[in-house]
């Protein structure tokens, strides 16, 4: 089965060093001495076997207090600010388009006339309409957003959000897999990476959600699966005695690995034949609606970070009417699946101990060009958090009457991230070790330190 792009490479990352998050001295104590700054030790020091983390894990998700898990929406090419969390009506027809704007339950706020749904939900949101990032192009910006990173072409890659967070979380007990990245056949996989921290924190990729998890379960004959089983085990343990090798030790893991997946709780959740029709309604019977779907199933085992990707969003010409693909059907879907998954989430229980991020690699144009389109712009755009200590019903930032520019709290990319990271836990401030022995920031400092978005922190 495929577990990740790197499941037969060398598996290095259980030999990096744990995140070396220390706790404060005394005159810090009374700050440490919160739920936050408690699991943060916890989780940096490394508690293993019959640790208290453990124990609380095999509980329910509400009451066990394990740091939060994460959903990300990552909307691939780009969503244009102007047709969704930003419109601006009064903007000339040539920059606000056709799709108008709607109230939302929080009064004052406006959103996209084409998120109806969303709008209802409103006081679990926070609109972070401030982004203004440096990197315009796909690639460069997926790397950029992921990672709170510069792409650079020198020394192994930054490992991302969620190979951050599966780092974290290796001593909580969680079920294998702890990063999970639900694809839609379309988008690219680029800056989802685990980079210098190894395929022991690449994701589980599901390339078709509508498919479930491929060659997850074993053939009619389970006998023969064991006996098969049973010899590969042998062969790999007599070759792992006699070669010590960290890469025949990682095929080793990784076997292990697929074989916990195949026989754990969590295989169910890519099974949406066991899901009410009245939530496959309300999600939307789209593929993105049922990966927000499956999102929620996961966190729900454990898992505790899932990718989301919805591709489409680079749109270049004819946004409002093309059939293959436009605005309003994009819209239309979002709107449907991120509103049911908040809901759903709410109703169980969950919603303050899942972080919902909804964000692209930048934003669009405000004024069309000639094909009745919008290009890449990441001069002013917006993200935004829901649940998971993120205070809902509030706007942080502003842009102008056209949406051009940032006229109001600016956020970067890594203040975005540090704000995340704060959220699950992680301090953002805080090193990582390379397995060259050398400690590099979370997030890059080189330009200026990440500052958390201090308003929607709960």
């Amino acid at each position: 089965m495929r577990l990740c792009s790197e499941t037969r490479q060398h598996r290095t990352a259980e030999s990096v060093s744990a995140l070396s998050i220390r706790p404060p001295g005394p005159w810090h104590l009374e700050a440490w001495m919160t739920r936050r700054g408690l699991l943060r030790w916890g989780i940096a020091s490394g508690i293993a076997g019959g640790s208290w983390l453990r124990a609380l894990a095999q509980r329910s998700n509400v009451s066990r207090g394990l740091p939060r898990a994460c959903i990300l929406l990552w909307m691939d090419g780009g969503a244009s600010h102007l047709d969704t969390l930003d419109p601006k009506p009064a903007a000339p027809a040539e920059i606000r388009g056709p799709l108008g704007a709607v109230a939302t339950s929080v009064p004052g706020i406006h959103v996209s006339a084409v998120l109806p749904r969303l709008a209802e939900c409103m006081q679990h949101i926070a609109i972070v309409r401030g982004m203004q990032t440096r990197e315009g192009s796909h690639r460069r910006a997926r790397f950029h957003l992921h990672t709170g990173c510069l792409e650079t072409p020198a020394g192994p890659p930054h490992p991302c959000l969620g190979a951050v967070t599966s780092h974290a979380r290796r001593s909580t007990g969680a079920a294998f897999p702890r990063y999970v990245l639900l694809r839609d056949g379309q988008g690219t996989t680029y800056g989802t990476s685990s980079g210098f921290l190894g395929a022991g924190h690449q994701p589980l990729v599901v390339d078709h959600v509508d498919r479930g998890l491929d060659h997850a379960t074993a053939a009619a004959g389970v006998d023969e699966f064991r006996q098969q089983l049973g010899l590969l085990q042998a062969i790999n343990r007599r070759f792992t005695t006699r070669y010590e090798s960290p890469t025949a030790e990682a095929y080793t893991q990784s076997v292990a690995d697929a074989v916990t997946l195949m026989r754990s709780e969590t295989l169910k959740a890519f099974d949406l034949s066991r899901e009410s029709p009245r939530w496959l309604d309300a999600y939307g019977r789209t593929t993105f609606g049922r990966s927000c779907l499956t999102a929620r199933r996961l966190v729900e085992r454990g898992v505790p970070f899932v990718e989301v990707n919805f591709s489409g969003w680079d749109l270049h010409g004819r946004i409002y009417q093309d059939p293959r693909g436009n605005i309003r059907k994009l819209g239309e879907s979002l709107d449907l699946g991120m509103s049911a998954l908040i809901q759903d989430l709410h109703q169980r229980g969950l919603l303050q101990e899942t972080v919902i991020v909804w964000m692209g690699e930048f934003g669009r144009t405000p004024r069309m060009n000639r094909a009745a389109g919008r290009d890449h712009y990441p001069e002013a755009w917006s993200a935004a958090l829901v649940g998971g200590g993120v205070r809902g019903g509030r706007v942080v930032g502003k842009t102008d009457a056209t949406g051009a520019e940032v006229i109001d709290r600016p956020v970067q990319a890594e203040d975005l991230l540090a704000t995340i990271y704060e959220l699950l836990d992680i301090d953002p401030n805080d090193n990582i070790s390379r397995p060259d022995g050398r400690n590099v920031p979370i997030i890059d400092n080189r330009l200026a330190a990440p500052t958390s978005i201090h308003e929607i922190l709960s």
